[in-house]
């Protein structure tokens, strides 16, 4: 650095430039230094999509909202002057010349980090990577590769793998601020690209930062007038066509996460709540058939409103989010499929007008007087029930 560390007071408003800064180690000791010390830290960068700036800093304890990606340095410049920042770290002397005595150099003091490429024999369908893109980077996660011949992403663009440097099928991944977690691009995506442009993202390079899954499955509802019951994943059944995959979740894949303080939502959001664990509104449990669950709903408009969608059969399928802990990829009939074998996190359960898997049902029992069961139209080979339940 260019000078030493003043005194700090607890508070003080400091910032950090994300390359070359914040991803080296020395530029990551100054900030657990500051951070130690109760400084409010800042991350001001050039860039222009924060997606990388926002998985750290989640993964580090730094507000969203204290995150600016900017464009240029002339507009962080602006921005840490906005601000009141008294402490700006960077590695661009120009950006320290220009912060009239703010800026502190961040030089380091050993070989910097190399960004390596993906050899030919070190990625496999499955891994999570990274590749830069206009705007930094882009993640998905491998569901193919071919070592001699080509892949075809969604716009019809063309690969050729060759044994030197092997072609992927990637499905892409977005950052998603609100969930701290990496998840599905949606729509769905699948791109193509060359061994040789990819990074391995790996839990330990991504600092821990989640990816989440989202699927659907059969599952059963019945209801009460207060209580929805049915299962929110089915065992050793094939899903539908993910785009290029299927998945198959195996028997004992919830062992772990029977005590997660698990939500249910409906359609996924954090704005209609039906029920948590934590407050005994909702109980999950795992069987021979799959994860089941039961929620008492709360007498709220939306849920009310829920109640009469699924009694119409507007809304009969149903989604859970989750986050892998073990899977295996197989090729089976031509076909990959991906087998979850541990899930490690339950995150929750949610009744959806648009599932993942499009042959998710449900169906929905009344207590109300209504002559014999209503039999609602397939979808594929899931039957939906609606059965009257006693007291």
């Amino acid at each position: 650095m260019s000078k030493e560390i003043e005194t700090r007071a607890a508070g003080e408003l400091v910032s950090f430039d994300y390359d070359g800064t914040l991803t080296t180690d020395e530029g990551k000791k100054i900030f657990i230094t500051e951070q130690t010390d109760g400084s409010e830290i800042y991350i001001i960068s050039a860039r222009e999509d924060d997606a990388d700036i926002l998985a750290f800093a989640d993964a580090n304890d730094v507000p969203a909202a204290n995150v600016y990606a900017v464009g240029d340095n002339d507009a962080k410049a602006a921005k840490i002057a906005e601000l009141g920042i008294v402490r700006h770290y960077d590695n661009n002397p120009e950006v320290i010349a220009a912060l009239d005595g703010v800026g502190i150099l961040v030089e380091q003091t050993e070989e910097p980090m190399i960004e390596t490429k993906a050899a030919p024999n070190e990625l496999a369908v499955g891994d999570f990577v990274r590749w830069t893109s206009g705007n930094g980077y882009s993640y998905g996660r491998i569901i193919e590769t071919n070592d001699d011949g080509e892949l075809s992403s969604d716009s019809g663009f063309v690969v050729t793998g060759t044994a030197d440097n092997p072609a992927a099928l990637i499905r892409v991944y977005e950052y998603d601020a609100e969930q701290g977690a990496y998840m599905e691009r949606q729509p769905m995506l699948n791109v193509v690209h060359l061994f040789a442009t990819l990074e391995k993202f790996d839990a330990e390079v991504r600092n821990n930062v989640p990816v989440m899954e989202r699927r659907s499955a059969e599952f059963r509802v019945e209801y009460d007038g207060e209580v929805v019951r049915g299962y929110a994943a089915v065992f050793d059944s094939y899903s539908e066509d993910l785009g290029g995959f299927i998945e198959i979740i195996k028997k004992g894949a919830f062992d772990d996460v029977l005590n997660d303080d698990v939500r249910a939502f409906y359609n996924h959001s954090d704005s209609f709540l039906l029920g948590r664990v934590s407050s005994g509104t909702l109980r999950v449990w795992q069987d021979e058939t799959g994860l089941g669950y039961e929620v008492k709903m709360p007498n709220t408009t939306y849920a009310n409103d829920l109640i009469e969608l699924m009694r119409r059969g507007d809304v009969n399928q149903s989604s859970f989010a989750f986050l892998v802990g073990r899977d295996r990829w197989e090729k089976r009939n031509g076909k990959n499929v991906r087998i979850i074998e541990k899930v490690s996190r339950l995150i929750d359960v949610s009744p959806v007008v648009l599932p993942a898997y499009p042959a998710a049902s449900s169906g929905l029992a009344q207590r109300e007087q209504h002559d014999g069961e209503v039999e609602r139209p397939n979808l594929r080979d899931f039957i939906l029930r609606i059965t009257k339940l006693s007291n």
